[in-house]
């Protein structure tokens, strides 16, 4: 999965095979040349929204018992801190549901849960380019990001 990610240049000048021979989903609001390029699968995205998505994966993950809790376990740390926030036990009172974030980023909850269990399907890789930090609080899509590699058991 491809998260604002525009490196089409990159990947046409070092190689004369073509797009990779792979799944793949660009998550953005801007239809770029490297989708077009990869031919690959567009989810829009509302702008700086990538958050509650990636959130709403993490539910899903969780809630369905999806996530590689044997790496969790082994290899993170505060997980358990994470979880009451995720689940609504949190000061806000708000479980980051598909739902919830289907009103903030306009991605369907009905598409959220199948993008979660096709991340947990088999492997994934969640690739960030730079845009999508250039916000207020651009550092948080990062972290979550990372969250969600974990919970996946694939960092």
């Amino acid at each position: 999965m491809l998260w604002y990610r525009f490196w089409v240049y990159s990947i046409s000048s070092r190689t004369s095979h073509g797009p990779p021979q792979i799944k793949v989903i660009s998550i953005d609001p801007v239809k770029s040349k490297t989708q077009n390029y990869l031919g690959c699968e567009r989810q829009y995205v509302n702008p700086m929204t990538d958050v509650p998505l990636m959130l709403a994966l993490a539910h899903v993950l969780y809630t369905e018992k999806l996530y590689d809790k044997k790496f969790v376990d082994t290899y993170t740390l505060g997980f358990e801190k994470f979880l009451p926030y995720l689940l609504g036990q949190g000061a806000d009172k708000t479980a980051k549901t598909p739902e919830w974030a289907e009103k903030i980023c306009g991605v369907p909850a009905g598409r959220i849960r199948e993008l979660a269990r096709l991340m947990a399907k088999g492997r994934t890789q969640l690739i960030f380019g730079w845009a999508i930090q250039r916000q207020q609080h651009g550092e948080q899509p990062y972290w979550m990001g990372a969250v969600l590699a974990a919970m996946l058991g694939q960092i």
